[in-house]
């Protein structure tokens, strides 16, 4: 396997989701005799969690899928699999591979004002004045394009003064 791989895929994607394509290549001959037919697998996966099968790769083509639900930025943004290569169709020679897949964040949680209502008063005629300072978290990802927030007036007192 060629090395180090470093592909990416969503938080969320569904079991079924192509992540990635490993080859290995194997000087023996393939068309005549299984000795140059590479087989892989997937050995191991770090983190185990949520599942320690998140991802399934398909022994003859190499093409490394999403297999469980549970991907989480958040919780989870990188996933390590280590992979085996084995010529003669699975029951030759073996090398070792690895692959480093990233969750990447999407905007899968909503902004949370702190405190969730303000009441402030405004002095008359001081044009731009500041009212107040609006604050909101998030969870998703700091920095990242889905954790920006935008704010929008969408109703005001509607008493006359």
């Amino acid at each position: 396997c060629a090395l180090p791989i470093l592909p990416d895929v969503a938080e969320g994607s569904r079991p079924g989701t192509s992540v990635m394509t490993v080859t290995a290549t194997d000087k023996d001959e393939a068309v005549a005799s299984d000795n140059g037919v590479v087989f892989y697998t997937i050995v191991g996966q770090e983190p185990k969690e949520p599942n320690p099968q998140m991802f399934t790769i398909d022994s003859m083509t190499g093409v490394i899928s999403v297999i469980s639900t549970g991907l989480d930025c958040e919780k989870f943004p990188e996933y390590t699999l280590s992979l085996l290569a084995t010529d003669l169709n699975g029951g030759g020679y073996s090398t070792p591979g690895m692959a480093k897949i990233t969750v990447t964040d999407v905007n899968d949680n909503a902004p949370i004002f702190l405190p969730t209502e303000y009441t402030e008063s405004v002095p008359e005629n001081d044009v731009g004045y500041e009212i107040v300072r609006l604050s909101v978290t998030d969870e998703d990802t700091p920095q990242s394009r889905a954790w920006y927030a935008n704010y929008t007036i969408t109703k005001g007192r509607s008493e006359e003064h």
